[in-house]
């Protein structure tokens, strides 16, 4: 065995430089507040905001914004193709 590879490190994973990761958090924070505002009551802004964090936390990892645009666009056809399946399946 090398003494190279015996001192090989992972490397840790990516991370996004400090001027997108204040844009994030700045949009995340924008995004609450104007659901904050449309909301009626806080009990239905919280499961909104709930919502909110589920999908910045489903784009935590991704570092190009060609595979982000990607994935936003293949899960919004899955929920699409799912709505018409089950509107089809109560027609039945």
């Amino acid at each position: 065995m090398s003494s190279r590879a015996a001192l090989s490190v992972p490397c840790p994973p990516p991370r996004l430089d400090i001027a997108a990761d204040t844009e994030a958090r700045s949009l995340y924070r924008r995004s609450l507040k104007l659901a904050l505002d449309w909301s009626v009551h806080r009990e239905l802004w919280r499961g909104q905001a709930v919502y909110i964090r589920s999908l910045f936390e489903n784009n935590r990892n991704v570092t190009d914004p060609r595979l982000q645009r990607v994935r936003n666009t293949l899960s919004a056809e899955g929920r699409e193709l799912r709505a018409r399946r089950e509107r089809e399946e109560a027609d039945i």
